[in-house]
């Protein structure tokens, strides 16, 4: 299929910006990048805890570069957990975000920033652009065991790669794992 793309499923992580970083890990703390991702991000060493009104989350991965804000992507799972309502959101759109407590080896610091993200697709500038599709275009996607999901938000981006991302939750509930293929409907 010519318009495949590769499905990465995605657990609950955390977005740092710069003066939370501080607050949790010290002053200027440099992450130790443990796996690329891809366009610039990283897997990094870094862990925090996530505390919510009924529960806790240890151990939750930091990815990186540190970013202008601090954005928590939760599981619908996780919200059960936490006892929190975080909203299905794009990235970066924390209006609603929900109130968690961030604990690093340092500091702590409560701050609205839990979402749940929403499924969306990164293609590279190369495909969209042979294909047609848009920054922010709604698409539809079929997996590989015929599941098709519709409205998939695009995010294009400069790399090479394209793939759709969904998180844990969504991903095994659909039947689907890491790596799996998906097709772009036209």
């Amino acid at each position: 299929m010519k318009n495949e793309i590769k499905i990465m499923m995605s657990n609950h992580h955390i977005h740092l910006s710069g003066e939370l970083s501080d607050i949790l890990f010290g002053k200027d703390y440099k992450l130790t990048r443990q796996r690329e991702i891809g366009d610039g991000e990283f897997v990094s060493a870094e862990t925090v805890t996530i505390k919510g009104p009924s529960g806790i989350l240890e151990n939750v991965r930091v990815v990186g570069p540190l970013r202008p804000l601090t954005q928590a992507e939760l599981l619908a799972s996780d919200c059960c957990r936490l006892g929190v309502n975080a909203p299905l959101r794009n990235s970066w759109n924390l209006d609603g975000a929900a109130a968690l407590l961030l604990i690093g080896p340092n500091g702590q610091k409560e701050i609205s920033c839990g979402i749940v993200a929403e499924k969306h697709i990164h293609l590279s500038k190369a495909l969209s652009s042979r294909l047609g599709i848009r920054e922010q275009q709604r698409i539809n996607i079929q997996t590989c065991n015929g599941l098709v999901f519709e409205h998939v938000l695009v995010r294009v981006h400069s790399g090479k790669s394209s793939f759709m991302h969904l998180n844990k939750d969504e991903g095994l509930a659909a039947g689907l794992q890491n790596g799996d293929m998906a097709q772009i409907i036209l």
